[in-house]
């Protein structure tokens, strides 16, 4: 192992394995080794000051120093601060989320199977990415489907053609086609509509126009 690696037992109270021990103390980096014993994570102090300087702003290193490197309380670092321990609490759960964040984690993590954990938590992080964005398709879809119900309940398909406010010249050939309701309209294709006498690609993107304000569409083509 490269001699700038240290292997420092986990319940170390010492800086900065101490600050080290609380990082991995959390069940995103559960992994076992190939023999299948628990990994010991293993610190790569040398990228430690580096790390805590491009994840953390000074407020955050400072309350991060106090806990850790000087093993203050809560409470004795608000006071100094000005703030009540709750609030030195939240600092401190937000520094360790932001070093256990993939790109900080492993400029810390020496581990020799770091590789393997690495890909392991991006897969899991891209799983849980993927299943938020469903869930907002999801609810989006069910949005726009619940749109499109209550607009088309405003002309069910039993309504006559004359709902539509087409143009005499549509709602007349139409009629003179057998097509008396909105029902009878959308079972049409557009190849359908263009096939019936005097109905031109004006009168039929007026058909399509007058349909689309209640969420209906022509028949799709085979």
């Amino acid at each position: 192992m490269n001699a700038e690696l240290e292997v420092r037992s986990m319940n170390s109270c010492v800086w900065p394995y101490n600050l080290w021990s609380d990082i991995i103390d959390s069940g995103r980096f559960a992994a076992k080794a190939e023999d299948g014993s628990d990994l010991e994570y293993v610190l790569y102090w040398p990228n430690l000051e580096a790390v805590l300087s491009s994840a953390l702003d000074e407020r955050h290193q400072r309350v991060l120093r106090m806990r850790y490197e000087q093993n203050l309380s809560y409470r004795a670092i608000g006071e100094e601060l000005g703030v009540g321990p709750e609030r030195i609490r939240q600092l401190i759960v937000h520094s360790l989320r932001k070093l256990r964040e993939p790109r900080n984690f492993f400029r810390l993590n020496a581990t020799p199977e770091r590789d393997v954990i690495k890909l392991s938590m991006e897969l899991r992080d891209m799983t849980e990415k993927y299943n938020s964005l469903k869930v907002q398709v999801d609810n989006l879809v069910d949005e726009i489907e619940a749109r499109k119900a209550k607009k088309r309940a405003e002309l069910p398909l039993d309504s006559p053609i004359a709902s539509l406010e087409l143009s005499m010249r549509s709602f007349n050939c139409l009629r003179a086609n057998n097509i008396e309701t909105v029902g009878d309209l959308v079972a049409c294709k557009e190849s359908t509509l263009e096939s019936f006498s005097k109905l031109g690609k004006v009168s039929i993107a007026d058909i399509k126009s007058a349909l689309g304000k209640y969420e209906y569409e022509l028949a799709p083509e085979d």
